[in-house]
């Protein structure tokens, strides 16, 4: 007997696989980005993973990741760098899970304030 989307409480295990990789690579971005004094003033994810839907496990056959980042100063090739950084070396959850399938990034850099 399986449960309704709409009541499932809290994430699922699958979800809390994408918000791991998420919270990893946000930390490593932040701390590199706080080196090159560019820190954020508001930061966030939008996190993604397609899964095998015809077979079991229904494991993750690829990751999408949006970073939008709000600041006034922060420069496009210190985020990029540090978005490569994290996921070529830093990210222990991004390194374990891209052996499952591609992980694919993009970011925006918006003035404070703006909507994303």
């Amino acid at each position: 007997m399986g449960k309704d989307k709409e009541d499932q409480q809290g994430l699922s295990p699958m979800e809390m696989l994408l918000s791991g990789l998420a919270g990893c690579s946000m930390m490593d971005i932040i701390d590199i980005l706080k080196k090159k004094r560019q820190v954020p003033v508001e930061f966030k994810t939008v996190v993604r993973g397609n899964q095998r839907i015809n077979e079991y496990p229904h494991s993750f056959t690829e990751y999408q990741i949006e970073y939008v980042l709000w600041g006034e100063t922060l420069k496009d090739k210190d985020v990029e760098q540090a978005i490569k950084l994290s996921e070529e070396k830093y990210c222990s959850v991004g390194g374990t899970l891209s052996k499952s399938g591609p992980i694919h990034s993009k970011f925006r850099i918006l003035k404070p304030g703006e909507p994303s």
